[in-house]
């Protein structure tokens, strides 16, 4: 058995089938498919609410809320409170902190202001919740000319708007908003007499997914006040994306079960217990002849594993992926994030812009994690200009995609027709041979391939490779790790172009044709040549095909050491050294002193 890491609780073994790699592979990127429930199960986060207690001039907790400052407000524990102020006059007008667990369903939530002060004859706090700008409701401690000093409760549903008030005699007070089914009920506590007042009812409200805000306003001047006892009451809350507390309280080792390698936490969905984790490591070895081992980690007393554990662009993420891997998209975000969202994974950072009507109904599950959806008529991904190759450049595309349809895959400025610019790009047919990838220096063009034979229109997920060979011009072509074709073309040159790389669509000169239609899980260009067992590997991977789970293996550190005064007995014993527990083999007594001994 494998030593533990450190004091580690739990671990499983996973087992990388040797028979599906052909030649020894170094540094290669294994995504680790999570879907095991008692995975997520140990690593629960309960989420109650938020007393702010931290060091004065700290942001608040960067699990539960998102500070949203401009450069003239500040949100920032003080006094174990979260005081949010506006301290200069300024066109800002709202400041305001953003919780990252979302809320469906009913709930039932209340939050302490104090110390409510204004030199603006309006402004004030507030706490809000929100599903979009038709569905949304907060109650507000005001200061207000026209009101009076005042709590507010304002409301709209399906765009149209609603609102109640009642005077206010004190600087502080508690705040409650509540859903249950399509009705919301807004409250206030004047001062803190323990008893709600409830100031505003709206049926209709919409029953979807929203956040909370807690934020001070004013219309032209000064505004401060302090945030106490954030409680959820009642209901339950969602993690969005990769933003679960305790995801990176987690580590993978290699067969030695105490050195760790990097992951990349690309997808984490902890409300239906799947996560897709790439890792490897530049000293990661995988055997051709005999079966590797690696081991899962998960503890949630464990501090974040930064060190080794990422999401896509932080660091031990990017060291995921060789220096060779130019780009690699994972296709895991959410395509409504505007300029560069869809990210890359390495550390070159060559992110991609969506175009066309993508939006978050475009992020949909993949054969193992994410995928997105296009439709086939404007939408594509622009990278930018980059990832242009000399004459003698090798390098290899892969993508991994489903259609039924041919379509424009990538393409850096060819076309399907004409020599008169270089560049490259690869299409589907809708015959044999299925794939074309088409090279050209301006000149002289390379178009491959004859015979490539596999059916990739057939609305199944197929993984391509293609590699190019700079030094002598010539092209392989595989479908699902299998090879299939080559070409060459002797003299090429560089194809070299001021184009724009794009996934999705044949950019024709200004007039764009050929839009990908359905899925496309990810796309990985790199400056080598990827070998057929490379390949094929990444085949296996993509499919979640390389790797087997165990089952769960617990660590046993305390309450396992047996000793009377008569015999000196140990079961299980372990002592921790040099940051790591090894086992006792021996026990020796010095007077009324016990030593644990370790070989």
């Amino acid at each position: 058995m494998a030593d533990m890491l450190g004091t580690w609780a739990k671990r499983k073994k996973l087992t990388v089938d040797y028979t599906k790699i052909d030649e020894d592979l170094t540094h290669f990127p294994i995504p680790l498919v999570v879907d095991d429930t008692e995975i997520f199960d140990d690593l629960e986060y309960s989420f109650t609410g938020d007393d702010f207690t931290g060091t004065d001039g700290d942001s608040p907790n960067s699990d539960l809320w998102t500070v949203n400052n401009t450069d003239n407000s500040n949100c920032e524990i003080n006094s174990n409170k979260l005081n949010i102020q506006i301290p200069t006059i300024s066109t800002s007008k709202y400041a305001y902190v953003k919780s990252i667990p979302v809320f469906p369903g009913d709930f039932d939530v209340q939050v302490d202001v104090s110390n409510i002060v204004a030199t603006s004859a309006d402004a004030g706090c507030e706490i809000l919740f929100k599903v979009d700008s038709d569905n949304k409701m907060y109650v507000k401690g005001l200061l207000n000319q026209s009101l009076s000093d005042g709590w507010f409760a304002y409301s709209t549903v399906s765009g149209t708007a609603d609102d109640d008030h009642d005077t206010r005699s004190n600087s502080y007070g508690r705040l409650r908003v509540v859903r249950a089914g399509s009705t919301i009920n807004l409250y206030y506590d004047d001062g803190s007499t323990g008893s709600w007042t409830l100031l505003h009812t709206r049926t209709g409200f919409s029953t979807d997914t929203g956040y909370i805000d807690l934020a001070v306003w004013t219309d032209e001047e000064t505004v401060s006040a302090n945030f106490d006892n954030f409680t959820i009451n009642s209901g339950t809350v969602v993690w969005p994306g990769n933003t679960h507390p305790n995801r990176k309280k987690i580590a993978i080792t290699k067969s030695d079960g105490t050195t760790q390698i990097y992951g990349e936490i690309e997808h984490w969905d902890s409300t239906n217990k799947k996560a897709v984790i790439h890792v490897s490591k530049s000293d990661l070895e995988l055997s051709s002849t005999e079966d590797s081992f690696l081991y899962f980690y998960y503890d949630p007393n464990q501090e974040d594993n930064t060190a080794y554990i990422g999401d896509t662009t932080e660091t031990p993420a990017q060291a995921v992926w060789d220096s060779v891997a130019k780009v690699r998209l994972g296709m895991a975000q959410d395509p409504s994030g505007g300029t560069s969202c869809i990210l890359d994974s390495t550390s070159n950072a060559n992110h991609g812009t969506p175009y066309g009507d993508m939006d978050f109904n475009n992020l949909v599950d993949g054969l193992i994690g994410k995928a997105l959806s296009s439709d086939g008529i404007d939408d594509y991904i622009d990278l930018g200009n980059i990832l242009d190759f000399g004459t003698d450049d090798d390098f290899t595309i892969e993508m991994f995609f489903k259609t039924s349809l041919a379509d424009s895959l990538i393409q850096k400025k060819a076309t399907h027709t004409g020599t008169s610019e270089p560049g490259y790009a690869l299409y589907l047919r809708d015959s044999a041979p299925y794939l074309q990838a088409i090279f050209s220096d301006g000149t002289t063009r390379l178009e491959a391939f004859d015979s490539f034979s596999t059916n990739l229109i057939d609305n199944a997920w197929h993984y391509i490779a293609v590699t190019m060979d700079g030094g002598l011009g010539k092209v392989q072509g595989y479908a699902d790790g299998i090879f299939l074709d080559d070409g060459t073309a002797s003299g090429l040159g560089t194809l070299l172009n001021s184009q724009s790389l794009e996934i999705g669509r044949n950019y024709n000169n200004d007039s764009p044709t050929n839009y990908f239609n359905n899925l496309i899980a990810s796309t990985k260009i790199s400056n080598t040549i990827r070998s057929a067992a490379w390949i094929k590997a990444s085949n296996y991977a993509l499919r979640n095909e390389l790797i087997t789970w165990g089952a769960t293996e617990t660590a046993t550190y305390e309450n396992k050491i047996l000793i009377n005064s008569e015999q000196k007995v140990f079961e299980d014993c372990w002592k921790y050294i040099s940051g790591q527990w090894v086992p006792v083999t021996s026990i020796s007594k010095n007077g009324d002193t016990w030593e644990f001994l370790t070989d």
